[in-house]
């Protein structure tokens, strides 16, 4: 699965100065994701710094990682109706592009344990899936309801 490989990586460079607590996460979803796909490089400590956040990575091992995660869940309707919500940040509503979104820094530490719960046929599999879902929830209560006005 090549589409949209890109989302998962965050250029740490351009937040050196911004926040060290940001960078410290950042670091950590680095290396879960680098641990959850086993897509490690061999790199020098010292990282030059025109090299790119992404070729830190096996790209053939992510991909290969993904595409492994959807051929196991494309045919479940949780799963399809969870990858159209997350391809929908997207503005998609292609299963596809949804996978992509669900590895990238701000859904990862939810989605490991849903797919781990998914393959162990654990019960948590609901609870978890039902965390993640509610991260992509449309309903957010607004002040202005204009149904609600009178002229």
């Amino acid at each position: 699965m090549n589409v949209c490989l890109f989302v998962p990586f965050e250029n740490k460079r351009k937040h050196k100065s911004d926040n060290n607590g940001m960078e410290k996460e950042e670091e950590e979803y680095q290396r879960l994701f680098s641990t959850f796909f086993k897509a490690y490089r061999d790199v020098a400590s010292s990282v030059q710094e025109t090299e790119t956040e992404d070729e830190l990575y096996d790209a053939a091992a992510v991909s290969k990682g993904m595409d492994i995660i959807y051929k196991s869940t494309q045919d479940d309707a949780l799963w399809v109706d969870l990858y159209q919500k997350a391809a929908g940040s997207f503005l998609s509503e292609d299963p596809e592009v949804g996978l992509p979104v669900l590895l990238s820094f701000l859904y990862l530490r939810h989605f490991i344990p849903l797919y781990h719960s998914y393959l162990e046929k654990d019960p948590d599999f609901l609870h978890n899936y039902q965390l993640l879902v509610q991260m992509f929830s449309s309903d957010v209560p607004s002040n202005t309801d204009a149904s609600s006005k009178t002229l």
